[in-house]
């Protein structure tokens, strides 16, 4: 923060500078003043500081909302991420990582979503049940399938088996349980492709129909398409103007505030913040020992333990990070009930009261 104020005043130093030269230059030519129509005169020179200061305020503004909302964030110590997605139905086999890559290879794949008993209340209470003060959903991987009806594409839940709006029923149930909600979003879509349109489309539709979020947590760009094709002043210009409040978390393994206003630490590819951290930065991982994001019937409960659990949220909240632990809900569209007694044990640990 002070670094961000330091550079606001040296900008607005340079430039009063360069105005001062600039009248000073023009002294011996013609008169630096103009007059308009109405007889008004205006002196540039003021005129130019006069935008120059106002510039300089709304810089250490935003620096100052955006210093704020980092901190708020990380002071949020412990959330929940879930990935449910087609991912969820469409792996017959355990692939590791790769098999959570899934691609739409005919028209009849976005039938295969169909959660036969979806309940995000379920995944809300899970959460409250542990301590966390936020959720994140995955609202669209890899493959590009999307849990809200997009009317950018027809691989979304608008043709699918169960056409139910997930992502409105995810952030509906937390905001009643008083939890703050983020949305995951990949920008690598196998099937739909990286159109900047298509992009800020989609990102309109989750910024303006789900109410307020907390973060719009974004994966696959750095190391997917990369900033020249999809630069992040375009995403970060569209996510401030529709929600100047949201944080844009960007899983880019850069481990430096780059292109990111939330430091990310995917633990089981990273490791977990270093000791010290000073930077607002976030630890995730998944519950399952494999490290599986998402549900597969293999080694389902195969899981970490409560203390486990508590030991990385200690180390992250201990080292100026938030915790984000994935959870995997199955293709009932429920959390599997051996991660709900664990939750439950987390937040007896913690001294949970509910």
């Amino acid at each position: 923060m002070k670094n961000i104020i330091v550079f606001i005043g040296c900008v607005a130093g340079a430039l009063f500078f360069l105005l001062v030269n600039c009248t000073i230059e023009t002294a011996s030519g013609p008169t630096p003043y103009s007059v308009h129509k109405d007889t008004t005169v205006v002196d540039p020179f003021v005129d130019s500081l006069q935008k120059v200061t106002s510039l300089t305020d709304s810089l250490r503004k935003a620096a100052s909302l955006l210093d704020s909302l980092q901190k708020a964030y990380v002071a949020m110590r412990f959330g929940m991420f879930l990935h449910f997605n087609m991912s969820t139905f469409t792996r017959n086999d355990f692939y590791s990582v790769q098999g959570e890559w899934g691609l739409a290879e005919s028209d009849d794949m976005v039938k295969e979503f169909h959660p036969t008993a979806l309940n995000c209340g379920q995944w809300a209470d899970v959460a409250k049940s542990a301590g966390c003060a936020y959720m994140v959903l995955v609202s669209k991987h890899h493959d590009g399938f999307c849990l809200w009806p997009s009317r950018y594409t027809s691989y979304c839940v608008t043709n699918a088996t169960v056409t139910r709006d997930v992502v409105k029923e995810f952030t509906d149930s937390a905001r009643i349980r008083k939890l703050k909600v983020g949305l995951y979003y990949s920008i690598r879509d196998l099937t739909n492709g990286y159109a900047l349109d298509f992009i800020k489309g989609q990102l309109s539709e989750l910024l303006t129909n789900y109410g307020e979020l907390t973060c719009l947590w974004f994966d696959g760009w750095g190391w997917g398409p990369g900033y020249n094709r999809v630069p992040f002043d375009t995403v970060k210009n569209i996510v401030k103007r529709l929600q100047p409040k949201c944080l844009i978390v960007e899983n880019n393994h850069d481990y430096a505030m780059f292109n990111t206003e939330i430091v990310e630490w995917e633990m089981p590819i990273d490791g977990p913040p270093p000791i010290n951290n000073v930077l607002p930065a976030e630890g995730n991982e998944p519950i399952r020992n494999d490290k599986c994001w998402f549900w597969h019937p293999i080694n389902q409960c195969s899981i970490m333990t409560a203390p486990e659990i508590v030991q990385d949220l200690t180390y992250n909240n201990n080292n100026s990070a938030a915790y984000l632990l994935d959870l995997t809900p199955d293709t009932t569209g429920t959390i599997p009930q051996c991660q709900v007694e664990t939750m439950q044990e987390v937040g007896q640990l913690r001294g949970v009261i509910q």
